[in-house]
């Protein structure tokens, strides 16, 4: 969503509804050590990706579609209005995307998230009508309904049809989370510690870290540790493609000019792709002729192999 430059100093102050699950170490795409990095000023903002910005544009569209389709009363949809601060826990932050009301003139009593369909994950969502949504969404919505104060989120998000989800605030869940939320703030951001890293957090390391001071540490068993083992799995790796080369290459010998093998239990193809327009050497000769700039098709090898029961 796109947030006013006082929105997001307000979110920079506190924990937000999208951030609150990796700062648990639960969401499965952003890391905790990428919450202290952005909220230390280790890393600037967030750039607006494709996905980010497909978001902010389709998120209001998602809720009037709802409102129009259910018959709810939505308030503030694009939360471009207000982001809320919670009355008595001043870490807690939130952004609905909108606000669900009785009445046009009655008091919301739920938030509202709008969330863009993905179908690379739509087998992490349950049946509509049900709690059942990625980790990562439930724990944004319950925050965010604590926030604001409401009875519950409904989540909303299109597929081949528009499916709701609604998630029940708890209280007693709201009170852990807001624990371990002060418990990262006060150990990590007042402090600069950064949190334990984990193996996706490689990227965003040599941002933090981009340049050397150009002195030396002193050694240690555990780097010698690291050290060796790390050589080891970078040999075991190198071994490891060598044999899947030489695997591909029987497998290669054995197809010839074949497409396809499949057996029960395991499928093997080995397909010609369409020949492509080079349109980078079109483009330098600039010619409008391209027939003679198309590149020979690949043969991707792809092996599949069915889990046995």
């Amino acid at each position: 969503m796109a947030l006013t430059p006082e929105q997001q100093k307000t979110r920079s102050q506190g924990i937000g509804g999208s951030e609150i699950a990796a700062v648990l170490g639960l969401n499965p795409y952003c890391t905790p050590l990428d919450i202290w990095a952005r909220k230390t000023g280790r890393v600037g903002d967030q750039e607006a990706s494709e996905p980010m910005i497909l978001g902010t544009h389709i998120g209001p569209g998602i809720a009037k579609a709802y409102a129009e389709i259910s018959g709810r009363v939505i308030t503030h949809i694009g939360a471009y209005e207000r982001t809320h601060r919670h009355p008595e826990l001043p870490l807690a932050v939130a952004t609905p995307d909108g606000l669900i009301r009785k009445s046009k003139h009655a008091a919301p009593y739920e938030t509202l998230e709008c969330k863009r369909p993905n179908p690379r994950n739509w087998e992490r969502w349950g049946e509509p009508g049900t709690d059942q949504v990625p980790e990562e969404v439930y724990l944004q919505a319950m925050w965010t309904a604590g926030v604001v104060g409401m009875s519950g989120a409904t989540i909303v998000m299109p597929a081949y049809s528009l499916q709701s989800y609604y998630v029940p605030f708890d209280r007693e869940l709201f009170g852990v989370m807001y624990c371990k939320a002060e418990r990262f703030w006060e150990d990590h951001v007042c402090t600069g510690r950064p949190p334990p890293a984990v193996p996706r957090d490689g990227r965003l390391l040599s941002q933090v870290y981009h340049t050397d001071a150009g002195d030396s540490i002193a050694p240690s068993d555990e780097m010698r540790d690291l050290a060796i083992k790390y050589d080891v799995e970078r040999e075991s790796e190198k071994a490891c493609k060598d044999r899947k080369a030489e695997i591909a290459v029987r497998i290669k010998e054995i197809m010839e000019e074949a497409a396809v093998c499949e057996g029960s239990d395991y499928k093997v193809t080995w397909k010609s792709t369409k020949a492509r327009i080079d349109w980078k050497r079109a483009c330098i000769d600039a010619s409008i002729e391209t027939d003679s700039y198309t590149r020979p098709g690949t043969r991707p090898l792809k092996i599949t192999v069915k889990e046995t029961r």
